[in-house]
């Protein structure tokens, strides 16, 4: 089964909408992210970043799903340190 031909041609169900996440939502995400969000690996460093949907093109290769966008208006991503674990611990 060819899964990366089968990502590219899906159909979503979803309608994804190119709407702002409103600023009390963003703050109580983070605030979650930074104080209740438990990590596999505690000492490996993670960063919850917030970007916008005129960052899309520049996130492709690095974010998504097997490199497929989602059109929508805002992106959340995890940096992470380099680290045994890294992957598993941001997730």
């Amino acid at each position: 089964m060819d899964y990366s031909a089968m990502i590219q041609n899906r159909k979503s169900v979803r309608e994804f909408q190119d709407t702002k996440v409103p600023d009390a939502t963003l703050a109580e995400i983070n605030e979650y992210y930074e104080s209740k969000c438990g990590r596999l690996v505690p000492s490996i460093g993670t960063e919850l970043r917030l970007f916008g949907s005129d960052f899309r093109e520049k996130l492709k290769g690095a974010a998504g799903y097997n490199d497929f966008m989602i059109g929508n208006a805002d992106y959340f991503a995890i940096l992470s340190d380099e680290a045994e674990y890294m992957a598993q611990n941001a997730g």
